[in-house]
């Protein structure tokens, strides 16, 4: 028996129990001092302790120290994956490769493809040019941007729950209203493992989902890019 075991009696519980009615009925509350270390402390459920920050207090890392001791930890992780559980696997691939606001970066390429500046290439009479003044009698018609079409490719594939769905058909309705409500140029393909059709937008909840085998989306691409008009 190694020195300084915890025993049942140091902790006033009768001996010879499971750990499982041990952990019932232990408690830390009632620790002096100088049996304090067996307290996890702040690490294990977040509540403070009053000997952690010492007699004179203590400062805590600062945003750019937090970072570098995570970056650190990663690194270390991703150093010797073979004895890293799973779990902190994941976690190390996340602070190398921090999930993306992809709501934001899709609705900003949406936006900026809708209300980019430049020259139109359609004309319209509409609105007469500028430049009829310079024309007396005759009426010019001025270049008007036409607004993009939109195919987007939503993955249904059996990993992709109902909730996920349906926020992907909330983004297709945001999508039309960006595009000036012009619902024929919008069109939606579902995928898994294989594309199907792009179906014209009509109304968002009327979109036919079909799918729940494997992924793989690049089928779902190609047919988005054959179907220019």
């Amino acid at each position: 028996r190694p020195a300084g075991a915890v025993l049942p009696s140091l902790l006033g519980l009768p001996d010879g129990l499971l750990m499982e009615e041990y952990l019932r009925t232990a408690s830390m509350s009632g620790l002096t001092g100088d049996l304090a270390w067996l307290d996890c402390g702040s690490g294990a459920d977040g509540l403070r302790r009053p000997w952690e920050l010492g007699p004179d207090g203590a400062h805590g890392l600062s945003r750019q120290q937090r970072d570098a001791v995570r970056f650190r930890v990663a690194k270390g992780i991703k150093g010797r994956p073979g004895d890293a559980p799973e779990g902190w696997r994941r976690w190390a691939d996340a602070v190398f490769h921090p999930p993306q606001p992809w709501r934001q970066l899709l609705g900003a390429a949406v936006r900026a493809a809708a209300g980019a500046p430049g020259v139109g290439e359609n004309h319209s009479y509409r609105r007469p040019s500028r430049r009829s003044a310079g024309v007396p009698g005759v009426l010019l018609p001025s270049l008007r941007r036409s607004p993009p079409r939109v195919c987007v490719v939503i993955d249904t594939s059996g990993s992709v729950s109902d909730a996920e769905l349906g926020s992907a058909l909330l983004e297709v309705a945001a999508i039309s209203r960006a595009v000036g409500g012009r619902r024929d140029l919008v069109s939606v393909i579902s995928c898994d493992a294989a594309a199907g059709i792009a179906v014209p937008l009509c109304r968002a909840e009327d979109i036919p989902l079909v799918g729940g085998g494997g992924t793989d989306l690049r089928s779902g691409f190609a047919r988005a890019l054959r179907s220019r008009p």
